[in-house]
């Protein structure tokens, strides 16, 4: 560090900014100093020298080199290049009060919020438009693609997301302990499909005038539930502690509750034309899936002539001869659909 040669007026910017985070700050991934510490001293130093370059392009001390290591969250080289570019852009605008200290400081927290919910990276990478020359008209547009009011939904989400990596996968493989694990699942599907749920995002209205950090959080969220449920299904056919009938009874309960969530879903929030014949094909699934026998083994395997490529949502395929016949069928049609919305 003592290598870098410094001009004065970058001593109180950096000099405990710097110092004091790398070595003593606990590593943290991040967009300042706060996401290095001395285990990773090559990274320590790169950040260093490039909040060091980045303050020696101006003649005032920097208003966004807090924020310089987002780009670098972006596995896309060039991102980083074009948003330090950005942000000595709006120095200027800053230090001309050109740019009002309330703009400042919410980019500031949007990017520090979505540091907190571990999508800053995707954020940067799919989401930070840089198309623009003008830079107010970038940050007006980055300020806008998350308003502020978004922040509780994120969290609402996240708190559901964490809520489902703790669901006891392990409780369906037993007797004992099946009905507990089963009984927090769906009731962990009922708190994400209640009404009102994430500030009402879960209507076809509201998702789409959502935020794409909300919606891409959302879908990750739904896509975290959809897998649940599929090795919770999965966990309870595998299972020594059943026999095949008590399997295939407990396979048409959960099942039956899985289709719930993709009718849910594409009830509320899938757009009719999403896809071809959508209430046609939900409608044969759920007609299949309630005919089929609770006592047959031959329901645990696929049937020979099943193919969910043609018979998933989408295929272009005629889903009238791609039917499922067994209740495996409908099992692997289910949480292909519910990937696919």
């Amino acid at each position: 560090y003592s290598g870098l040669k410094m001009p004065g007026r970058l001593e109180s910017l950096l000099r405990v900014k710097v110092l004091e985070t790398l070595l003593f700050a606990p590593a943290k991934l991040g967009t300042a100093l706060g996401q290095y510490s001395v285990v990773g001293m090559e990274g320590n130093f790169a950040a260093a020298k490039a909040i060091v370059e980045y303050q020696k392009k101006l003649t005032h001390t920097a208003y966004f080199a807090d924020i310089l290591l987002a780009g670098t969250q972006s596995p896309n080289d060039a991102v980083f290049k074009k948003w330090q570019n950005f942000l000595l852009a709006l120095e200027p605008l800053a230090e001309e009060k050109k740019i009002s200290p309330q703009q400042v400081l919410r980019l500031k927290e949007m990017i520090h919020v979505m540091e907190e919910a571990n999508i800053l990276s995707v954020y940067m990478t799919f989401f930070f438009d840089h198309s623009q020359s003008d830079p107010l008209l970038v940050l007006e547009n980055l300020l806008a693609s998350f308003p502020k009011k978004d922040e509780k939904v994120l969290f609402e989400i996240l708190k559901q997301k964490k809520a489902i990596s703790k669901e006891n996968l392990s409780g369906f493989s037993h007797p004992d302990t099946f009905e507990k694990a089963f009984e927090s699942l769906q009731n962990r599907q009922k708190q994400i499909l209640r009404e009102g749920a994430f500030q009402g995002l879960l209507t076809r209205e509201n998702w789409n005038a959502a935020s794409s950090p909300i919606r891409f959080t959302a879908l990750e969220m739904m896509k975290d539930f959809t897998d649940t449920f599929d090795l919770a299904i999965k966990a309870m056919k595998a299972s020594p502690d059943f026999t095949e009938e008590q399997k295939v009874q407990l396979f048409k309960r959960m099942l039956i509750s899985y289709f719930s969530l993709l009718q849910a879903m594409t009830d509320k929030v899938l757009p009719p034309d999403a896809f071809n014949r959508i209430p046609d094909q939900v409608y044969a699934i759920e007609r299949i899936l309630e005919s089929q026998s609770d006592t047959d083994p031959e329901q645990l395997g696929p049937s020979a002539d099943f193919s969910v490529a043609a018979a998933a949502f989408g295929s272009g395929a005629m889903f009238d001869i791609h039917l499922p016949a067994y209740l495996e069928d409908v099992f692997t049609l289910i949480h292909q659909n519910l990937l696919a919305v």
